[in-house]
């Protein structure tokens, strides 16, 4: 700002100074394109640091989002002020959008002047935003990060944080998830990743985000593979000693059935029910072959996208005996042969390498 000012007053000068007659005219022609350019300059710099400061107020709103997915109360904060940080950044763009329209409708030489001043307070105000917004980033990544730590060593002792209720009902209230996030779950035998279709069964997307952020399913099992079938899992039941409930188990609701014209391929997310279409609950199961048969009649509500080695391994842990005729012959629908636990299911932004994996 200093170089500027120091221009605009020679500026000034040359215009003050000028020989009369044309010589005078063209002096201030002359003058008045140098200020233009200079104010041009100043505003081309403002106009880098807004873009610098929304791209770093987008980046802490990114991970400030990440907080409300983890376990601890207060989590919400972290987005209230990346969501004032964007509405201050907004409000910073309307003022560059009116000094940009002032540049351009041939101002005199007092406008330029005023013009330069107000680009250089937005530039200030600007840089103040990146600085806050990368400050707030950095704190909701060692957020994350210590939230990440504690979640796993809990898992590692075999007990799982659940969610405090006055922030399930935040969630519950003002987070709806989108095509733009992912579902992990973790498994003992490998890790999937799911996209969800919230423009198409919204209320089990929902359910199942809801579920994952209280942990709700870490600990459970998958208690069913049927090769070329699906695989079954999301029963509380099965984190008992028991295994003759298992398959019988919910959340302690029902949810409304939201069939559609998405059909049961290898490796769609639906939701399994008993004989109503609006009993379902919280199990869900991922199908291991194509099912048409089940097309309209159970909710799609998602896919995997990667970890169809991990499908594939579970249902390779299908039983089996041997016939009459001394034949191995493989368990069609039934338990595994060994636990296949849920670690952790959690839900994350997608990111670029999130594709589906050819099959």
């Amino acid at each position: 700002m200093k170089t500027s000012s120091i221009r605009l007053a020679a500026v000034v000068l040359l215009v003050g100074c000028a020989a009369p007659g044309t010589e005078m005219e063209e002096g201030r022609a002359e003058a008045s394109s140098v200020l233009e350019e200079a104010v041009a300059r100043t505003v081309e710099r403002a106009l880098d640091r807004t873009a610098a400061a929304e791209e770093a107020t987008q980046d802490a709103h990114r991970e400030a989002k990440e907080t409300v997915m983890t376990l601890t109360t207060g989590n919400e904060d972290y987005l209230f002020q990346a969501e004032d940080l964007l509405t201050e950044v907004g409000a910073l763009r309307l003022l560059m959008d009116d000094v940009e329209q002032g540049l351009g409708a041939s101002p005199t030489k007092e406008s330029l002047i005023g013009l330069e001043q107000d680009a250089g307070d937005l530039q200030v105000k600007a840089d103040d935003l990146v600085m806050r917004a990368r400050g707030l980033e950095s704190r909701a990544q060692q957020h994350n990060l210590s939230a990440s730590e504690s979640r796993a060593e809990a898992l590692s002792k075999g007990s799982v944080p659940t969610m405090h209720a006055q922030q399930m009902d935040w969630w519950t209230d003002n987070y709806d998830v989108t095509a733009e996030q992912v579902v992990e779950i973790s498994t003992s035998h490998g890790l999937m990743v799911l996209e969800f279709f919230p423009d198409v069964a919204p209320g089990h997307v929902k359910n199942m985000a809801d579920l994952a952020l209280k942990g709700f399913y870490d600990g459970t099992r998958f208690h069913r593979v049927a090769p070329g079938f699906v695989i079954q899992g999301g029963d509380p039941n099965t984190k008992d000693a028991d295994p003759r409930n298992d398959g019988m188990g919910g959340p302690g609701y029902k949810i409304k059935a939201e069939f559609s014209a998405k059909p049961h391929l290898r490796g769609t997310l639906s939701m399994a029910r008993s004989g109503h279409p609006d009993s379902a609950g919280s199990q869900f199961f991922v199908c291991h072959g194509a099912a048409p048969f089940l097309d309209q009649k159970y909710t799609v509500f998602g896919h995997l996208l990667s970890g169809y080695d991990a499908l594939d391994a579970i249902v390779g842990l299908a039983g089996s005996f041997v016939n009459e005729n001394g034949e191995v012959v493989v368990t069609k629908d039934g338990p595994p042969t060994e636990p296949v636990v849920v670690l952790a299911m959690t839900l994350r932004d997608r990111s670029p390498e999130d594709v589906k994996e050819s099959q």
